[in-house]
């Protein structure tokens, strides 16, 4: 037995909307370098549906392969938002809104570096090894706008989603 109950229509719903809400804003922001909310909606949504985020965040993913194609870049991509759903679960009895941030902006850092690790599989670990240093200064970026996106965002993001989803919010 598990913990956590089926699948409601009610969650099947938004769990729906928050893979076009990751897809949406991937593209929409797809021209800022490492700028994304996708990591903000997958921790906020974790946190309130658990587990059931992994439905939202592989539509995102098999959407992302449609929009911009099957090409090696896909393979991280199926893991790594995984990962964070995992590290969200980990730690998701914390409150704290810096500990969120610090969290959302390690993760950011860190991204290139768990990024790249089918590209050793693919094209060996020296090819790896200098995608990787090439992309930090992007990994920088991305762990500098994660970490202030969800110090500014992801308390009243979640406390929102856990509203709706409860139908505390009607409209």
């Amino acid at each position: 037995m598990t913990s956590e109950p089926r699948l409601k229509v009610r969650d099947i719903a938004w769990l729906g909307i928050l893979a076009a809400l990751m897809i949406g804003g991937q593209v929409a922001l797809a021209a800022i370098p490492n700028f994304e909310i996708v990591s903000l909606i997958t921790i906020a949504g974790t946190l309130v549906f658990g587990w059931k985020m992994l439905f939202s965040v592989y539509v995102f993913v098999l959407a992302e392969g449609l929009i911009w194609g099957f090409g090696t870049w896909f393979w991280g991509y199926t893991y790594m938002w995984a990962l964070l759903v995992a590290i969200t679960m980990v730690f998701r009895r914390e409150r704290g809104r810096v500990v969120w941030a610090a969290i959302s902006g390690a993760y950011g850092l860190l991204f290139g570096f768990f990024y790249e690790v089918p590209y050793i599989f693919i094209s060996g670990f020296r090819t790896a090894f200098a995608w990787f240093i090439s992309g930090i200064p992007y990994d920088l970026m991305h762990g500098f706008w994660n970490f202030l996106i969800a110090l500014a965002i992801l308390p009243t993001l979640r406390e929102v989603m856990e509203k709706l989803r409860s139908g505390r919010i009607r409209e």
